[in-house]
């Protein structure tokens, strides 16, 4: 690919705009990624009282080297950024070299148990450098809230979000190009938002009020439920020790009607063996 015909926002535009945190040990980490027309950019923060930012950048000539192919074709860089953005998305990250120390330079890797994992060098920037891209960084958080989320700073998950310009002006290529006139609407048009807007909070609640009576509806019919069953199981257990109490008087009486009277003895059988007839003796007589 000659240099001319690189373009940074259009082959690596798959990494722009990311943010993904990183638990590492005690330590959270904010990670922001973001591409313009030369650079891949990331920022990394520590949150916590020690807090302070890093910086890295990747140019056209170190996406090649880590491709190993200085010609190498815009689907197979376009391919490399999306396996590079579904690493922070599914945060496959790792922090290297860490130290405490001020002024440490450390490493981001991507996508570290792979073979060829992709190592970022960063270097800590300094507190005013820091400071001015944390203001940066909430003034684009404060103009999302103001056009999108009536000034709220998160989302409250009832009002419909409407589509928003991106964060730069530069990155227009990724408007839909059926949105873009909605960047020049006139105040009338705000207005039918606004009317809009609040018809939609209307419905919402009345939404919000249907779902939670539908609720105490399906907690009441579970409660009932559950009842019901305690019941059946009691039923069944008192059912069972009526069985098992009156079994044994049962038994008796059943032994009772089936046992089989002794026979008699035959007349002339053998004590002993009533099967046999008895010996008889007889007495012996002795002449004088």
């Amino acid at each position: 690919m000659a240099d001319s015909e690189f373009d940074m926002i259009s082959h690596f535009g798959a990494v722009d705009e990311l943010i993904q945190l990183i638990y590492q040990g005690t330590n959270k980490f904010v990670l922001i990624s973001a591409v313009d027309g030369a650079h891949w950019t990331l920022h990394l923060g520590l949150t916590g009282a020690e807090g302070r930012w890093w910086k890295g950048n990747w140019t056209e000539k170190d996406i090649f080297r880590f491709l190993g192919n200085t010609s190498a074709s815009n689907k197979l860089v376009e391919t490399f950024s999306e396996r590079l953005a579904d690493n922070i998305v599914k945060g496959e990250l790792f922090i290297g070299n860490w130290s405490t120390e001020s002024g440490a330079e450390i490493t981001l890797t991507l996508n570290p148990s792979a073979k060829s994992p992709v190592h970022i060098p960063l270097g800590q920037l300094d507190p005013i450098e820091a400071a001015a891209y944390a203001s940066k960084i909430l003034a684009e958080i404060a103009n999302q809230a103001q056009k999108s989320r009536s000034c709220h700073l998160y989302p409250s998950g009832n009002l419909a979000t409407p589509y928003h310009e991106p964060l730069n002006p530069r990155r227009a290529w990724r408007t839909p190009v059926a949105l873009t006139p909605a960047l020049t609407t006139s105040t009338a048009s705000s207005s039918k938002r606004e009317a809009s807007l609040g018809h939609t909070e209307k419905t919402a609640k009345s939404s919000r009020h249907a779902a939670t009576l539908a609720e105490v509806e399906a907690d009441e019919q579970i409660k009932e439920l559950k009842a019901e069953l305690a019941r059946a199981h009691q039923e069944v257990k008192d059912a069972k020790r009526k069985v098992e109490t009156a079994q044994p008087d049962n038994l008796l009486a059943s032994r009772a009607k089936t046992a089989v009277p002794a026979a008699r003895p035959v007349k002339g059988a053998s004590l002993a063996n009533p099967n046999k007839k008895a010996r008889r003796y007889q007495a012996m007589e002795f002449e004088d």
